[in-house]
């Protein structure tokens, strides 16, 4: 019986180590170019954007719509890159709101919420249009504020200065 316990502890304490060095272990720049910066991760997949992709379709301020080049890579950023698509988003400079155009040219914006965390909806999304952003004009958007969270109790950094240092 005591092997056994100390089986189970020494297996839970191993995979605790394991998984504690892989929620850490994130590429930020997907094969080290900085042309492509990891915006969001989650799960283990982590979400990058193409800077050179970074298209400005409209500069009407307070105005601008930004469409920007997507994908994601497994394991932390370290697998294979996939499911490259184009994200389109409307920016409101006046009223300080994002929206994600979720299909083309129909005219059907989806707000995104300035919210941090998993339990935000389209976080995201959120970031990538955080990021297109920043990489058109050198600009936070949402990041130039501190907003309240969820409860209404407390304030935050949309994203930290880390997401701002992997972009730049």
């Amino acid at each position: 019986m005591k092997k056994t316990m100390t089986f189970v502890l020494t297996t839970m304490f191993v995979t605790f180590l394991m998984s504690t060095a892989y929620a850490f272990n994130w590429r930020d720049h997907y094969n080290g170019d900085p042309n492509y910066p990891m915006v969001w991760g989650h799960t283990g997949v982590a979400t990058y954007i193409d800077k050179q992709s970074v298209n400005v379709q409209r500069y009407d301020p307070p105005y601008y719509i930004i469409a920007v080049g997507v994908f994601v890579a497994p394991d932390g950023g370290y697998g294979q890159m996939s499911h490259y698509h184009v994200d389109r988003f409307f920016y409101n400079y006046d009223t300080t709101k994002m929206y994600l155009d979720k299909h083309p040219n129909t005219g059907d914006w989806e707000y995104l919420y300035p919210l941090y965390g998993h339990g935000a909806m389209n976080h995201e999304s959120m970031s990538i249009g955080e990021a297109a952003f920043y990489t058109a004009y050198n600009m936070k958007f949402y990041g130039a504020y501190t907003w309240k969270d969820a409860n209404g109790d407390q304030y935050f950094d949309c994203q930290g200065d880390g997401f701002y240092e992997r972009i730049r």
